[in-house]
C-alpha cells in the first residue's frame, strides 16, 4: 500500500512539472549538439551564420532533462541564471571586422527547483 501510494505522489509531482516520468529517461537531441558544435567551430567570420538547427520542434525532448545532461551534451550556455539558460544559434563576426546587426535564434530553457527542464522554446531577436 505504501509503494502504491509512493508511485501516485510521484506521479503527480512528475505530471505538475509538465514532464513524464519517460521524459527524464531522455537525452539531448543529437542534432542540437552537433549543430552547436559546429557554429563554435567556426572562427574566422565574415558574415553572420546561422545554425540550421534554429527552430527545430526537437527541443520539446529537452523537457524533463536535469540542468547537468544538457550542458554536458550541448556545452556551455551562452548565457545562464538560477533557473534559466540560453543558447544562441547564431553568430556575427567580430564588429571591428563588421559591423552587423541583429539577432537570430535563442534556444531558452527554465529549470525547476529540482534542475529538471520544466519549459524550452525558441526566442528571436533582430
Amino acid at each position: 500500500m505504501i509503494g502504491h501510494c509512493l508511485l501516485i505522489m510521484t506521479f503527480l509531482a512528475v505530471s505538475a512539472l509538465g514532464c513524464s516520468a519517460q521524459s527524464r529517461a531522455g537525452s539531448v537531441p543529437p542534432d542540437l549538439a552537433e549543430c552547436l558544435k559546429s557554429l563554435r567551430a567556426v572562427h574566422d567570420l565574415e558574415e553572420p551564420i546561422f545554425s540550421p538547427c534554429a527552430g527545430s520542434e526537437e527541443i520539446d525532448a529537452l523537457k524533463g532533462l536535469s540542468r547537468t545532461s544538457i550542458i554536458s551534451a550541448l556545452g556551455d550556455p551562452t548565457w545562464a541564471g538560477e533557473d534559466e539558460a540560453t543558447y544562441n544559434f547564431y553568430r556575427f563576426p567580430p564588429p571591428e571586422r563588421a559591423p552587423f546587426l541583429g539577432g537570430g535564434a535563442t534556444l531558452w530553457l527554465r529549470f525547476d527547483a529540482t534542475g529538471f527542464c520544466a519549459d524550452a522554446c525558441w526566442r528571436y531577436s533582430r
